[in-house]
């Protein structure tokens, strides 16, 4: 019996684990002795048990059988997270999560005789997909711009000016110096040295004084 010092066990203790979810007899029990076998944060235990549940609760009704580890596949796992992002539309990190708390429920499995492979090994997370950067607009760039003009700041006219029409990052332009431009009454030219360990040579880009 768990000691009552213990209440983050005591609340996924017998058969509840999988509670409501058709299962073999001994898949409560295996939960348990993953979760006692690591010294896991109350909160991390709550996290891999939702996230063993909400797998058990897939494979029951997408392979109409009762949840059995022996009998789960590399492509239950791999339809599996592909429900989660495409059929429940989770996000990216969540369903990666998912994937990493299932995968490593099965290697223990593996590791302590109760299988023989490992199938969530060949399932790949997800890709984390850089959302676009966000500009200003062009009435937000119009408000900066005659702002500057107001304070007739000099400085912060060739700052902004060089940011909005070369789409340089800051960190490109505080390391210019004065003989990376070139510049002319109509046009000039500007090069980043940053750019240069990411490409065989300089970045080289126009800059064309213009109005909004």
């Amino acid at each position: 019996m768990l000691s009552d010092s213990c209440p983050q066990r005591r609340r996924y203790s017998g058969d509840k684990v999988f509670e409501g979810i058709p299962a073999g007899p001994d898949e409560s029990g295996l939960v348990l002795a993953f979760l006692d076998g690591n010294d896991f944060s109350a909160q991390t235990r709550r996290a891999f048990v939702n996230d063993l549940k909400k797998f058990a609760r897939w494979f029951t009704e997408a392979n109409r059988e009762p949840f059995v580890v022996a009998r789960v596949t590399t492509r239950d796992v791999g339809d599996f997270r592909d429900h989660l992002r495409r059929g429940k539309c989770q996000a990216v990190a969540t369903v990666n999560r998912a994937l990493v708390n299932v995968r490593r429920f099965f290697s223990w499995l593996v590791e302590h005789g109760h299988l023989t492979a490992n199938p969530a090994v060949k399932v790949k997370e997800l890709r984390r997909v850089q959302l676009a950067l966000k500009g200003l607009d062009r009435s937000q760039v119009r408000r900066l711009l005659r702002e500057i003009e107001l304070r007739q700041d000099v400085r912060a006219n060739a700052i902004f000016g060089l940011l909005l029409f070369t789409g340089c990052r800051v960190g490109d332009l505080v390391s210019l110096e004065m003989h990376d431009l070139m510049i002319s009454e109509r046009n000039g030219q500007v090069v980043f040295k940053q750019a240069r360990a990411a490409s065989k040579g300089p970045c080289r880009c126009r800059c064309w004084p213009g109005g909004l």
